[in-house]
């Protein structure tokens, strides 16, 4: 008999930890779309590091911390990129807009 895969071992606590996971992060990104996503990340980084999971101790604290780690390097690294992206300038195509908003042309 070939031992059991730790996935499948872990699938059910995994499962039942997703609601809670889903609450989590839409405290900390605010967006569902964006909460989703880190849910998602967080999944996806802990299957792929299953082995790395202690048996034993607590697979809930194991996820929320993979999320929150997940939650702040995404939004550190989105601070360092800075928001948004630029708008064309309409009456010069091709021109952007700077993120202060102001017009980056004499004719706007």
């Amino acid at each position: 008999m070939q031992p059991r895969n730790p996935v499948h071992a872990l699938h059910d606590p995994i499962v039942e930890a997703i609601p809670a996971l889903r609450a989590f992060a839409r405290s900390l990104a605010r967006d569902p779309a964006e909460a989703d996503d880190l849910v998602q990340e967080t999944l996806t980084k802990a299957i792929a590091r299953i082995d790395q999971f202690q048996p034993g101790t607590r697979l809930r604290s194991w996820l929320f911390t993979i999320l929150r780690n997940t939650f702040y390097t995404r939004y550190g690294k989105m601070s360092r990129e800075g928001r948004g992206t630029p708008t064309a300038c309409p009456p010069c195509p091709g021109r952007l807009r700077p993120r202060n908003g102001r017009p980056s042309c004499a004719r706007c």
